[in-house]
């Protein structure tokens, strides 16, 4: 019967000096003496340790190695899958790393959500920005923008710089929002609901715009005209999935493995998604954002309504990580 020396053995498995020692500790019967005194090892031996080589570079541990070998209730099938999805998940995340530090090279520090949003909700960012190279919408507000257009968009956004805190959602500021809306419709030809929920962003997250906003038309003003916009959004998202978010109460600190909770949650953000023109799920979340201020703020509501209305948000926003992130 063929065997194979400790430098066939390292030659053929990759292992290194360290890591053969490992498995001959954790590993039952492999590796013995030949009469010579020289470690000789046998074609059994060597199928273990090129499983044990495979596993080690799907990033598993020595003792979760030796583990595997040497329990005879272990499904090393299972185990080499289970280190298989590990392997990939850590493949996603590296390339949503690079994907997310490019980004950071090419905006500076413009964006000031980066520090706060990216390595908690790092997939849903990346999926994000890489949406965003090839989407039209954003291909369209670039081309405007190029062509001297961001002039003509503060212009607009200015139309709304006299509004105080206590005119949002009134009549007023609820037809200049949807006089913003059109405008992103009509001279730029993107969905005029995504328009604004690009605005919001911005307005909230991009400390350049934000400067801009407050030393033209005073401090203070960037948040007021972004509230502005998602009350506005808030009470078309309330009108249209009031009815999901009553059921979805009914759910709230049950298991987001839960069937029926996974279906409310992906109706209510089919809903905002359809409603709002969105494409990725950072939008969808910028978007529960605003919902959010328009349920804390509503004086329709009473403080109860506003209480369940903030948990529903919260459990959504939970939810959504926890499928997605």
């Amino acid at each position: 019967m063929k065997t194979y020396s400790v430098k066939e053995i390292r030659d053929i498995t990759g292992l290194t000096w360290k890591q053969l020692y490992e498995y001959k500790k954790g590993i039952p019967g492999i590796g013995p003496m030949n009469d010579a005194g020289y470690k000789q090892y046998s074609k059994d031996d060597l199928e273990k340790l090129v499983q044990a080589a495979l596993m080690a570079k799907l990033g598993a541990k020595p003792k979760r190695i030796n583990d595997v070998f040497s329990d005879e209730k272990y499904d090393r099938k299972k185990v080499l899958i289970e280190l298989q999805n590990e392997a990939q998940k850590r493949l996603v995340e590296a390339q949503d790393i690079i994907t997310v530090t490019e980004a950071l090279g090419a905006v500076s520090d413009q964006y000031s959500y980066f520090s706060s949003f990216a390595m908690r909700d790092l997939h849903i960012l990346a999926e994000n920005l890489r949406y965003s190279m090839h989407d039209k919408d954003v291909q369209l507000l670039e081309e405007y923008i190029d062509k001297e257009g961001e002039n003509k968009i503060f212009a607009e956004v200015g139309k709304l710089k006299d509004i105080e805190e206590d005119d949002i959602g009134n009549k007023k500021t609820n037809t200049l929002v949807r006089n913003l809306k059109k405008y992103g419709e009509k001279e730029i030809g993107v969905n005029g609901n995504r328009f604004l929920m690009i605005l919001y962003g911005d307005l909230k997250a991009i400390d350049d715009v934000r400067k801009e906003v407050e030393n033209t038309f005073g401090i203070g003003k960037a948040d007021i005209i972004a509230d502005a916009i998602g009350m506005y959004q808030g009470v078309e998202f309330f009108s249209e999935s009031i009815e999901d978010m009553i059921q979805l109460h009914e759910y709230i600190g049950e298991d987001y493995e839960d069937e029926d909770v996974r279906e409310y949650i992906y109706r209510i953000k089919n809903s905002v998604m359809k409603n709002f023109g969105l494409k990725t799920t950072f939008e969808f979340l910028n978007a529960i954002d605003a919902i959010r201020y328009f349920w804390a703020t509503d004086e329709n509501l009473s403080d109860d309504e506003r209480k369940d209305g903030g948990d529903a948000i919260n459990y959504i926003v939970g939810a959504i990580r926890y499928y997605e992130g």
